[in-house]
């Protein structure tokens, strides 16, 4: 680890002084030529003459092929690359969660990246070990990247070079053999679309092969073949599982990708350029095999006469030993058995045409579907003696389809962009039809990111996002701090294989705040300066990274016996990408193209003052009252207070009742308006009801709120008096997150209330105080459909502020 540790310092101490050496020689500062050989004082000043006049002669001649070299290069629109090129991504951040200490809001960046991820560095070496000097000509590179998610201060590695790796590291030729064609040895690895909202790469191939690969690449079409070995990518995977056997064992791999630029290709050009601009659409496929092996512990191997659900118990070996008291020699040897597992992707990307204000910035599609690898071996542990339960026949039926969708929409020139994203996943395992796990699921998640951009820097951010989680086999997860954790009463198996108290998780997050770019307008312009708060609500106990202590134990002081369901988070943190010298000039690879997408700096649209601005953007606060009139409140009343756990069966001196309806509401609303049409959309607060049981026997609390998200039209009315040009119309389509809190005498208890939607009328009147300055008094009519139905009335107050 020590040696690990030296290489890699030495590495970058090595790799600095050269990069800048070769920056300021190619700024003239340094000349890289070697140095004509040495003259005598005397001899230089007799000569100085001619050789001045050689000099400028040379000069000449120099300004004259520069020009000619340049009008060339703008002629055929190829330059000669640059010998080096440098690229770095990198993201750090700071963060307080008040108390619970974890560095994310959420598990992972299936709910969206922003706040979900920890430190992360990838640094880019590029060398053109031969340059092309003409088009067409024999091209060399030499690619290395490192990557790794360490800084000192920031997580508990200390910026460690023992948490990074070279994870790419090839050299690419491109007109050597033959025109056109491409050859890559070392990392395979290729990436056709990037889900930057998931931080994703799905439409993939070769990513843990190291071989040799070889194709063509053309403006019109790329495709090539590949083979090589995954063995130490498959090793490393596995190591993760707990076992402490693994090893290494050769893979052989084949694949290739097919690509098409379709906005090349005449018979598309025209229906690409106007409906979708810069078409792409590729397929990859990857397969891979396991060989039987009588000699590597590592390999593929099933023992015999062991039932899956015993081994899921952990108790193989146990039954085992008691059936056959004292015969451990005799436990079954595995068997040699062999294995394949494939991959394959399909993706597409485009650009979109404009409608009005809206613009399609990029869409990615990207879809892969594949079979898993198969797990090795269990180790189990029985009256001081182990056994390794070797399963591979057990775990070589699991599959996955996964889909990503992300997409960058201009809503208003100047003003407003939108990201969104979908991610939908479906695993099942053909083995495993008895417990509840990962690999018989179906999720999806929804992410939604509007950029207000308020100057040309400073931005407001606002992600939303929503995520349903459903094992298909039994429950998987636990609700509350004293939910069991192996259900005894289990489905379908008699001795109980499930965990928790539900099979579906539910997640919503929200994240807002204020970011700082540099570079200007942009979702993807970098860098950029965040500062955020986040806050998540999951049905799930504890549904973040934490250690909690779990033990139910009455003496496990740190238990803390509650329900832990919200996770508020707070966090400054920056991030930036850029390229040295690089990628444009000759040379732009996939990854590099990539990049250029998503570094798009939207500058926005230059105003001519002379003219009436097409649209009147303004921002709305208001606050009210919101009146509940509908049969929720009634409703929920009777249900929880005439059962066993309200006040069935007890006298008015043992249970009374505080009720209470409706309450204060208010939220934010951003409006474009134009002539009498006007959309608007925003984020409010919806209070329902709360009550308390104050019972001898332990009390019944309840209180429900919804955290509503809606968009819709305002209609002004044309046709009535100038004074009153200001009364409007209109409605709004939306969905509330429900803030729903109910516990009898102290334990949580779940409730369904069927759909969130919700719908809205609103009547008011808006007077334009100034250019710059509007109020605006309303009435806003809710309705939920429940079960029961929520109606309400909110009569509101509200000031904007124009742009």
């Amino acid at each position: 680890m020590k040696l690990q540790t030296a290489q890699k310092l030495l590495f970058i101490v090595a790799a600095i002084p050269t990069f800048w050496l070769w920056a300021q020689g190619n700024a003239d500062k340094i000349r890289l030529n070697r140095p004509a050989a040495p003259a005598s004082f005397n001899a230089a000043k007799e000569e100085s003459t001619e050789a001045a006049a050689k000099a400028d002669a040379a000069a000449a001649t120099a300004v004259k092929t520069e020009d000619a070299t340049d009008l060339e290069e703008k002629k055929s629109g190829f330059k000669i690359p640059k010998p080096f090129f440098f690229n770095m991504y990198f993201r750090a951040s700071a963060q307080d969660d008040f108390g619970y200490n974890s560095p994310t809001l959420g598990w992972s960046p299936f709910y969206g990246r922003l706040m979900n991820e920890t430190p992360w560095l990838m640094a880019d070496f590029g060398y053109h070990v031969v340059r092309p000097e003409t088009p067409g000509a024999p091209r060399a590179t030499l690619f290395m990247r490192i990557e790794g998610g360490s800084f000192r201060g920031y997580d508990k590695g200390q910026g460690s070079l023992g948490n990074f790796n070279i994870n790419h590291i090839w050299v690419e030729t491109e007109n050597v053999l033959a025109k056109t064609l491409v050859t890559q040895t070392g990392n395979l690895w290729y990436n056709m679309g990037y889900i930057g909202i998931f931080d994703n790469f799905t439409s993939q191939v070769f990513y843990d092969t190291i071989g040799f690969r070889a194709g063509q690449r053309t403006k019109w079409f790329e495709y090539f073949a590949g083979v090589g070995d995954s063995g130490w990518s498959i090793y490393r995977n596995r190591s993760y599982d707990g076992w402490q056997g693994h090893q290494y064992a050769v893979i052989p791999t084949v694949g290739g990708l097919v690509k098409l630029n379709l906005y090349e290709m005449q018979a598309l050009k025209s229906f690409s350029n106007k409906f979708m601009p810069k078409w792409q659409l590729g397929t990859t496929f990857q397969m891979m095999w396991e060989r039987e092996s009588e000699t590597n512990r590592g390999a593929p191997n099933q023992t015999p006469s062991v039932a899956y659900a015993d081994v899921m118990r952990g108790e193989a070996f146990k039954k085992f030993m008691l059936e056959n008291p004292g015969n451990s020699d005799f436990f079954p040897w595995a068997q040699s058995t062999g294995a394949n597992y494939w991959r394959g992707t399909l993706w597409t990307g485009f650009g979109g045409p404009e409608f009005g204000p809206l613009k399609i910035y990029w869409n990615d599609l990207s879809v892969r579907f594949e079979k898993k690898a198969p797990q090795i071996a269990v180790r189990e542990t029985y009256d001081n003696e182990s056994k390794d339960i070797y399963i591979s026949s057990f775990t070589d039926e699991r599959y996955e389809f996964t889909l990503y969708d992300e997409i960058q929409i201009r809503l208003l020139p100047n003003h407003f962009d939108l990201n969104a994203g979908f991610a939908f996943g479906k695993s099942w395992d053909n083995d495993n039809r008895i417990r509840p796990d990962d690999h018989n699921s179906t999720r999806y998640s929804v992410v939604v990111r509007p950029m207000w951009y308020i100057t040309e820097h400073l931005h407001y951010l606002l992600e939303l996002v929503y995520s349903r989680e459903k094992s298909t086999i039994g429950n998987r997860y636990r609700e509350h701090f004293n939910s069991i954790k192996s259900n005894t009463g289990g489905i379908p198996d008699v001795d109980g294989l499930e965990w928790g108290d539900t099979d579906t998780k539910h997640t919503y997050q929200i994240k807002t705040g204020f970011t700082i770019n540099p570079a200007g307008r942009g979702i993807y312009s970098r860098p950029v300066i965040r500062l955020l708060y986040g806050v998540q609500h999951s049905n799930v106990q504890g549904a973040f990274g934490n250690s909690f202590e779990e033990s139910l134990n009455r003496r496990n002081q740190f238990n803390l016996n509650r329900d832990i369901h919200w996770h508020h988070m707070v966090r400054v943190e920056f991030e930036h990408w850029f390229s040295v010298s690089g990628w444009e000039e000759g040379y732009m690879p996939p990854m590099a193209q990539q990049t250029e997408r998503l570094s798009q700096v939207h500058k926005g649209e230059d105003i001519d003052p002379s003219k009436p601005k097409r649209y009147d953007i303004f921002t709305t606060l208001w606050g009210g009252w919101a009146l509940q009139v509908g049969p929720m409140t009634t409703g929920l009343a009777d249900r929880y207070v005439n059962d066993a756990d309200g006040c069935l069966g007890l006298t008015s001196r043992q249970c009374v009742i505080n009720y209470s309806t409706g309450g204060v509401s208010g939220g934010g609303h951003v409006t474009a308006r134009s002539g009498d049409i006007a959309y608007t959309g925003g984020m409010w607060f919806l209070p329902v009801y709360q009550f308390t049981v104050d019972r001898t026997t332990g009390n019944t609390e309840s209180s429900l709120n919804f955290f509503a998200v809606t968009a819709g039209v305002r209609y002004y009315l044309p046709f009535v008096p100038e004074s009153l040009k200001g009364i409007f119309v209109g409605g709004e389509l939306g969905y509330g997150i429900p803030l729903l809190q109910y516990s009898v005498r102290g334990s949580p208890k779940s409730v369904d209330l069927g759909t969130y939607v919700i719908v809205t009328g609103n009547l008011g009147y808006q007077y334009r105080l100034s250019e710059k300055i509007s109020f605006e008094a309303a009435a806003r009519f809710v309705f939920m459909p429940t079960s029961p139905v929520s109606l309400a009335i909110i009569p509101t107050v509200g000031a904007s502020y124009h742009l």
